[in-house]
């Protein structure tokens, strides 16, 4: 079975696809549509198609494009953020013209996140999305949390089905006739796979939804694969351009564990994003160890802006390859999706093999492409307070002291 993953942010589409490769899929990352002839010799194939940051048209003309390139695949896989941020009605009727496919199924519940759906508006630990942080989100604030009104307002024909109705095939065969687009009620992992499971014609939908999604999806088509395994990492960078307080609050417990911080600052790196890097790796200890460095900068969530965000990520990517072409880091992790995604081209990487997955949401896989290095990637809100000590104690081998990398 073929499958396809298109995603808005590398992240996603990390996330998106390593439910499959730990179902028995080999499954590619790719950056762009540049390598797919390569590329497709992969059952599953993820694209980022680096649209979340961007404006509407182009990111609808995004999707579009890379769902129409994989529209011959046995399944299509939208992935979307499970707090509902995002082009959403634009990026879901781009994929279902493109596709070719007659309806869209809509779950973007990740329950063992505490993002579930119920009654057609999005929860987040039992509190509407609208009345969370990501509220407030500075370049994709969710001023609603009914799904519903933001998919209708695209022009499609939408239902919502309850949690026990979309378990039904006879109830899910009927409203598929009838409408274009489903939003599923979802608040466990097992009502995901009960929809999964009757939905009549699998391969004549396109699947649009989170992580949970995605192993609802991977364990009703699993594959016979094994993942490839790989040596701990003796050198490790990360990279943290989310401003999310969760992963500021992770970056704060892994401090001590860090040899050295570059941080870089935010209204330097507007204006020149390659001198801020070049002058915030220049104020580094010479003499200091380096062998697990964190690169992040002065930016706050608070005065973000959509200029901005781009240049400063671009401006962390800068320092990482400065740092990696000094002395070459054999582990990576990064944090936020367009700072994931400008790190891995700049390091000349054309896509990530996935392997495994550190926690809910948290894939671990290796870079294709010169640098030949292991990565874990992690959306900004993902994770507990320990989820970056927990991904560098996997890479370095489970120990827990800087002093014993080395």
């Amino acid at each position: 079975m073929k499958i396809a993953v298109v995603a808005d942010d590398l992240t996603s589409a990390t996330d998106g696809g390593i439910a499959f490769a730990k179902a028995g899929h080999p499954t590619m990352v790719a950056l762009d549509l540049s390598n797919l002839a390569t590329a497709n010799q992969w059952d599953v194939l993820s694209i980022d198609t680096d649209s979340r940051i961007r404006p509407q048209e182009e990111a609808v003309q995004r999707v579009y494009d890379a769902v129409f390139r994989l529209r011959d695949r046995d399944l299509l896989y939208k992935t979307v953020d499970s707090t509902i941020r995002g082009h959403l009605a634009g990026e879901l009727r781009a994929a279902l013209q493109a596709s070719g496919r007659r309806a869209a199924i809509f779950a973007p519940a990740f329950p063992e996140a505490g993002r579930i759906t119920r009654g057609g508006h999005q929860l987040l630990n039992g509190i509407g999305i609208s009345a969370t942080p990501f509220a407030s989100d500075p370049l994709h604030p969710v001023r609603t949390d009914n799904i519903t009104s933001i998919l209708s307002a695209g022009g499609e024909s939408v239902a919502v089905l309850d949690r026990h109705s979309a378990g039904r095939r006879d109830v899910l065969e009927m409203a598929l006739r009838v409408h274009s687009t489903l939003v599923v009620d979802a608040e466990t992992p097992s009502d995901l796979r009960a929809m999964v499971h009757a939905v009549p014609e699998p391969r004549d939908v396109v699947w649009i939804g989170s992580p949970g999604l995605a192993r609802a999806l991977a364990q009703a088509f699993r594959g016979g694969a094994s993942p490839p395994k790989r040596s701990r990492s003796r050198r490790v960078m990360i990279a943290i351009g989310s401003t999310n307080p969760v992963s500021r609050n992770q970056l704060a417990h892994l401090s001590p564990l860090v040899d050295q911080t570059v941080t870089i600052d935010s209204e330097s790196a507007s204006v020149a994003p390659e001198d801020a890097a070049r002058e915030a790796v220049a104020s580094l200890d010479p003499n200091g160890r380096m062998e697990t460095v964190v690169v992040t900068s002065t930016l706050s969530g608070s005065w973000i802006s959509r200029e901005w965000a781009p240049r400063v990520a671009e401006s962390i990517a800068v320092a990482v390859r400065i740092l990696h072409e000094s002395a070459p880091y054999d582990g990576f992790i990064l944090t936020g999706g367009d700072t994931a995604v400008k790190v891995a081209r700049t390091l000349g990487t054309t896509g990530i093999v996935l392997e495994s997955e550190l926690s809910a949401g948290i894939p671990i896989g290796a870079f294709e492409g010169p640098t030949r290095a292991r990565v874990i990637t992690k959306a900004g809100g993902f994770g507990d307070s320990a989820t970056l000590i927990a991904a560098l104690k996997h890479l370095i081998g489970e120990r827990t002291t800087k002093e014993s990398v080395a």
